[in-house]
């Protein structure tokens, strides 16, 4: 059995990586493909939301990898990481081995925030938006920007034009 080059077994790792901590489509592939080339490879990626198709080589002799995916939530903090290790790959201050050691390390990370302070913020993100859009136990009258909307189309109550006056003249 052939060895893989260590360049493609890091470029499907990142791109697995990528994927499974929300990274759009278009941007995963942009990433890739730019990631390919700084390694001195040809490839070409395809990303739908449950894999990352990665063919590497010239057309007519390229090596083909599925890489099947689960998709993931958007979580900024891992894409900074793995970001990071890119960075430092480009550098030169890692090799692509060590950087693919990284990329297990990023992926098994906890979340810097622990589940009390998620429903704490959660809590207060759904209160604020009950405040704001007026809703909540036992209120009966319209959200406060329905009553204001109307309180803008009659605005200002007391400024009439005697019917026949001019716009520059000035206001009594």
């Amino acid at each position: 059995m052939p060895t893989v080059d260590p360049r493609i077994d890091f470029l499907i790792a990142l791109g697995r990586a990528l994927h499974e901590n929300g990274i759009p489509a278009h941007r995963l592939e942009d990433t890739l493909s730019v990631a390919a080339r700084r390694l001195d490879l040809r490839a070409e990626f395809f990303s739908t939301p449950t894999s990352l198709i990665s063919a590497f080589g010239e057309p007519g002799s390229q090596q083909t990898s599925l890489a099947r995916v689960t998709p993931g939530e958007m979580r900024l903090d891992r894409i900074v990481a793995l970001d990071e290790v890119v960075e430092a790959l480009w550098r030169g201050e890692i090799s692509v081995e060590q950087a693919h050691v990284r990329l297990r390390d990023v992926a098994t990370s906890p979340s810097p925030y622990g589940p009390a302070l998620s429903v704490v913020a959660l809590a207060t993100a759904s209160g604020t938006a009950a405040l704001v859009f007026g809703t909540g136990a036992g209120r009966s009258s319209p959200p406060w920007w329905w009553d204001s909307s109307w309180a803008c189309s009659a605005w200002p109550p007391s400024v009439r034009r005697p019917s026949g006056a001019s716009t520059n003249s000035p206001r009594p």
